[in-house]
């Protein structure tokens, strides 16, 4: 059974708070004030991370996951809760090296550790934060807000950190990205701000660009076309094979938004005086479903959109 079956089956039966979206968001706004927001997330050697990878790589990582939920939502990073279980093997040099990449992602993004919890055991490594954050609207941007004929745009680049992983199990030839995939960096503080101010609807890039798109629309109950050739790949192809790896690999943290057409310059002119990137790559549509198109022509969806825990895909 796949995560997203069983989330849906034995979890959103619990959710009583408004706040919380029926689980269908990237935060849930707390109940005394829309405008603050919190969400939280996992990772577990071997799974979001490998065992050999540079300790500080991982405190780095976790909090690049969540800051980029937060961003999405056209909201700030406030104060974070860490807990921590830590593998009795490892040295103590290695935990220094945890703390210090996680400090040091901490202070970059401005977010305050004010607690949390560690344990030891001689298993996994898991390290999960909840982040809150300070939405500068009075309620986040929610993925479901989108309008049919809205302008489908990413940030940054997207595939780096899929190709990095796959260096890293030998294909040297994407050596370059090995840093994309244990660095990830999520959109500056400055893009919330363009996000409040001009998204419709918004998430981040998780589980790889096709299938966060799908979500979008899902519970916007519209559709979307994505044009392949105007996704900002990390690895610029013009092979359909290696363009759809980077559409679905995962990991990359960018935002992917929604805005109407009269929003394109003014999109544009945001991102170039910020210093960030902006591409449109595609348009929600009034008939539901995931649609791609490679030139002029629509193509078949790839049997998997994107990373599904404890799935076959």
């Amino acid at each position: 059974m796949a995560e997203s079956v069983w989330i849906d089956k034995y979890f959103k039966p619990l959710v009583q708070s408004e706040g919380a979206a029926g689980l269908t968001d990237d935060v849930a706004s707390l109940s005394f004030d829309q405008s603050r927001i919190v969400t939280t997330d996992t990772i577990i050697e071997n799974v979001h991370f490998l065992s050999d990878d540079p300790m500080d790589s991982v405190g780095h990582k976790i909090v690049a996951v969540n800051v980029s939920d937060i961003i999405s939502k056209g909201a700030y990073p406030t104060e974070a809760v860490l807990n921590l279980t830590w593998n009795s093997g490892r040295k103590d040099s290695e935990i220094e090296a945890f703390a210090t990449g996680l400090g040091r992602a901490l202070r970059k993004h401005g977010v305050k550790l004010i607690g949390g919890d560690t344990t030891v055991h001689n298993g996994s490594i898991v390290v999960s934060m909840t982040l809150h954050g300070k939405c500068i609207l009075d309620r986040p941007i929610r993925r479901s807000s989108g309008n049919a004929f809205d302008l489908v745009w990413v940030t940054g680049k997207i595939g780096g950190s899929g190709l990095g992983l796959q260096s890293l199990k030998g294909n040297r030839i994407y050596n370059e990205f090995v840093h994309t995939y244990r660095y990830p960096e999520p959109p500056a503080r400055i893009i919330a701000r363009a996000i409040a101010d001009f998204a419709t609807a918004s998430m981040d890039v998780s589980d790889g660009l096709l299938l966060d798109a799908s979500r979008i629309v899902s519970t916007s109950r519209l559709g979307v076309q994505i044009n392949l050739e105007n996704v900002p790949l990390a690895f610029p192809s013009e092979h359909k094979e290696l363009i759809l790896e980077q559409c679905t690999s995962g990991d990359d943290y960018e935002i992917l938004f929604t805005t109407p057409k009269s929003r394109m310059v003014q999109v544009l002119e945001c991102a170039q005086k910020d210093d960030w990137t902006a591409t449109c790559i595609g348009t929600l549509q009034p008939k539901i479903g995931l649609r791609i198109c490679l030139g002029d022509r629509e193509i078949g969806l790839p049997e998997r959109l994107g990373y599904i825990h404890h799935s076959t895909i």
